[in-house]
C-alpha cells in the first residue's frame, strides 16, 4: 500500500516537473514575442518633412519699345489724268441733242461719226446751224431742193409732218442720201465704190465719178474735218468715261 502511494507521489512529481519544464519553454517565446512587437513598433518613425523652399522667381524684365516711326502721309493722286482739250479748227460746241442724234445715227447707218461730222462741218459753213440755207441746199446736211419731194415720200411714214429743216429730218436724209449714191456707184463702176468716191456723189453726183473720178476739193476738206473731230471725239470719250 505504501509502495502504491510512493509511486503514485513520484508519478505526480515527475509530471509536475514536466508541465514546469514545459511552462518554462513557453513563456520565453511569448516574452521575445512581445519584445518584437515592442521593438517594431518603437521601430518605425515618421519621416519628417523638411520644409519646402519656394523657387526664387526672377524678375521679369520689361522689354524696351522702341517708338513707331513717323508714317509720312501718302500724296493724294488724282486717278483720273488731267488732259487739256485739244486744239481742233472744228467746231465743238455742238447742241447735245444734235450730237446725240448723230452718234444714234452712225451707229445705225454704219457710217464712221466723224465722217457725218466731217461733212456737216463743211456743207454748213461750219455753222451747225439746222437752220442753215445756202442757195437751194437745206440744213445740216444742205439737201437741194431738188430732192425734197422724194424724200417727202420716202419719210412719210416716220416724219408726217415733213420739215426738211428739222434736224432729225435732215441728217436721216443726209444718210438715206449716201445710201442711194452708194448703191447707183455700184451698178455703174460693178463694185464696191470706196468712202471717197461715194463722198464726191454726194457733192457732185454718181456720174461725176464715173466719168471724171475724186472731186477732191470736196472729199480733201472733209477728210480733214473728219479726222480733226476724230481727235475731239477721242478726247471727249476719254473725259466723260
Amino acid at each position: 500500500m505504501i509502495r502504491k502511494w510512493v509511486i503514485v507521489l513520484v508519478g505526480t512529481i515527475c509530471v509536475l516537473a514536466v508541465s514546469t519544464e514545459f511552462i518554462n519553454f513557453i513563456k520565453p517565446n511569448e516574452v521575445n514575442t512581445t519584445v518584437l512587437v515592442e521593438t517594431q513598433s518603437t521601430s518605425i518613425e515618421t519621416p519628417t518633412a523638411k520644409p519646402t523652399s519656394s523657387p526664387t522667381i526672377k524678375p521679369t524684365a520689361t522689354p524696351t519699345i522702341e517708338p513707331t516711326p513717323t508714317i509720312k502721309p501718302t500724296e493724294t493722286i488724282d486717278p483720273t489724268p488731267i488732259r487739256t482739250a485739244p486744239n481742233v479748227s472744228v467746231k465743238t460746241d455742238i447742241d447735245p441733242e444734235i450730237l446725240d442724234y448723230l452718234i444714234l445715227r452712225s451707229t445705225e447707218s454704219g457710217y464712221s461719226l466723224e465722217l457725218l461730222q466731217g461733212m456737216i462741218q463743211l456743207e454748213s459753213s461750219c455753222t451747225w446751224d439746222p437752220n442753215f440755207i445756202d442757195n437751194q441746199d437745206y440744213g445740216l446736211m444742205q439737201i437741194n431742193i431738188c430732192n425734197h419731194e422724194h424724200l417727202r415720200e420716202a419719210f412719210k411714214d416716220k416724219y408726217p409732218e415733213f420739215d426738211i429743216l428739222n434736224y432729225k429730218t435732215n441728217i436721216d436724209c443726209g444718210i438715206y442720201m449716201l445710201d442711194v449714191f452708194k448703191q447707183s456707184l455700184e451698178q455703174r463702176l460693178g463694185r464696191n465704190p470706196t468712202e471717197l468716191e461715194v463722198l464726191t456723189a454726194y457733192n457732185k453726183g454718181p456720174y461725176y465719178v464715173e466719168t471724171k473720178g475724186i472731186y477732191k476739193p470736196y472729199v480733201n476738206k472733209v477728210l480733214e474735218y473728219k479726222e480733226q473731230y476724230k481727235i475731239w471725239n477721242t478726247w471727249r470719250e476719254f473725259k466723260y468715261e
